[in-house]
């Protein structure tokens, strides 16, 4: 028996119901597992929101109340998964230190060399493999400085693309790094193709660093990339004395060089800033027997 067209109309409105209360849902989460002091500032910095919007919105509500306010507005205005996944970058990036991250190096560059800056080519290139592989998926960029964050959300099969366990990268376009997080084993070779075919790379392979702080791997491995990246640091380095001062007599003259061998390598490292913490590393070592 043909439907009616009656019940058509019925079920597409259902749909569109359903649709958007799964964004709203999707919208409402990412603002309660925000601290309530972070939300201000977070929804500032996605600006999708008016200022007199930010403005009318009553902070001192429960969080759920908070949400749900939120979650009118964003209603109101009609946003869209796209500005929801925006949002769910701006709050990645703020706790970058609550994730995992992981390292890809990137080598070979190959014969037709595009320009690393040209950003807007680069995610078109990027879009195009991935969506060649899996047409189920969301693609979400968003630039931080020289940082380009890319959000990736898969689904299954023939499912929507699952919002509450997208993969993250973070790519500098001047250097051959990329930090994954969230990455799956399923997924792997479909983004690190599209990050080869974007940046113009042929060879792509994982380093064996993990760490919870991202700021700190990109200072050791931007160092050790190019030397070029001291500009942040641009002054000379100071001149040590030659008889160094033993404050504690116990302390015998090659430790007291040692030390300062330690600081000069630091100091040149990592200029007058602050030094980085790495909170965690893992690495694998091989050994071979003769």
């Amino acid at each position: 028996m043909a439907p009616t067209p009656g019940s058509a109309k019925k079920a597409r409105r259902e749909s569109i119901s359903a649709m958007d209360e799964c964004l709203s849902e999707f919208i409402k989460r990412m603002i309660v597992r925000m601290p309530l002091a972070e939300v201000p500032a977070t929804l500032k910095m996605w600006g999708f929101l008016a200022e007199k919007d930010l403005q009318s919105l009553t902070l001192w509500k429960s969080k759920e109340g908070l949400a749900m306010e939120i979650v009118n507005l964003c209603e109101s205005k009609k946003a869209t998964i796209d500005h929801a996944a925006d949002l769910d970058i701006v709050y990645h990036h703020i706790n970058s230190k609550k994730k995992l991250w992981c390292v890809y190096q990137m080598s070979v560059l190959s014969d037709s060399e595009m320009n690393v800056t040209d950003v807007a080519k680069f995610q078109a290139i990027f879009k195009k493999s991935v969506y060649s592989v899996l047409k189920n998926v969301t693609i979400n960029f968003r630039e931080f400085g020289e940082a380009l964050w890319i959000r990736i959300a898969c689904g299954k099969d023939c499912m929507k693309p699952n919002q509450y366990r997208p993969t993250f990268v973070v790519y500098h376009t001047q250097t051959p790094y990329a930090f994954f997080n969230g990455i799956t084993s399923a997924h792997r070779s479909m983004i690190c193709q599209g990050l080869l075919l974007a940046a113009g790379y042929r060879h792509i392979q994982e380093l064996d660093l993990k760490s919870r702080s991202l700021e700190s791997m990109q200072d050791m491995l931007f160092k050790k990339f190019s030397q070029p990246f001291q500009s942040h640091h641009p002054r000379s380095l100071p001149e040590k004395s030659c008889t160094p001062a033993i404050v504690d007599k116990k302390v015998s003259y090659e430790n007291i060089k040692e030390k300062e061998r330690i600081q000069h390598v630091m100091h040149e490292t990592f200029g007058d800033g602050p030094l980085p913490k790495l909170e965690y590393a893992a690495y694998k070592v091989s050994i071979w027997w003769r």
